[in-house]
């Protein structure tokens, strides 16, 4: 049941990371391709292509390690003493072992979140700036046309 969850688990981090490398990949053919681009916006799409194809290598990376873990097949339990006995060195690296394991583990998985959280606050804050831009472009063609019509009115007076 464990081994079926944990190859499961890998196997859902191996496509989402190949499905997000393949669509950045693709974004940045469509990049190298369009000249329409401003400079701030390229230089805005090259840096979340950085960042999600960082992300999809270490989605694969951690894939990679639930199933080493599995390959590994540490039995934690077998390394607890019998009552009153110390443990044997052996005992001792194998739990320093598995503790450092997952403790890269988890740093994987940390990176990936601040890495997602940095392309959701960038993401945010080009959003931002992009309706802002709206907003202003549409407050110089509302002002173009005030002034035309004030014009045409002072023409017709």
């Amino acid at each position: 049941m464990e081994f079926g969850i944990g190859i499961t688990l890998a196997t859902i981090l191996v496509v989402v990371a190949v499905y997000f490398g393949w669509r950045q990949r693709s974004t940045l053919a469509q990049l190298r391709h369009d000249v329409h681009i401003a400079p701030e916006d390229r230089l805005y799409y090259v840096r979340q292509i950085r960042r999600r194809l960082i992300c999809s290598v270490l989605l694969v990376l951690l894939a990679g390690m639930v199933v080493g873990w599995f390959l590994l097949n540490r039995d934690v339990a077998a390394l607890r003493p019998a009552a009153g006995e110390p443990l044997t060195e052996e005992a001792k690296a194998s739990i320093r072992f598995i503790a450092t394991y997952w403790i890269v583990a988890l740093g994987l998985v940390l990176v990936i979140l601040v890495l997602a959280c940095f392309d959701f606050m960038a993401t945010a804050r080009f959003g931002m700036r992009r309706m802002r831009q709206l907003e202003n472009d549409r407050r110089t063609i509302l002002e173009m046309e005030a002034a035309k019509l004030r014009r045409r009115r002072q023409e017709m007076n």
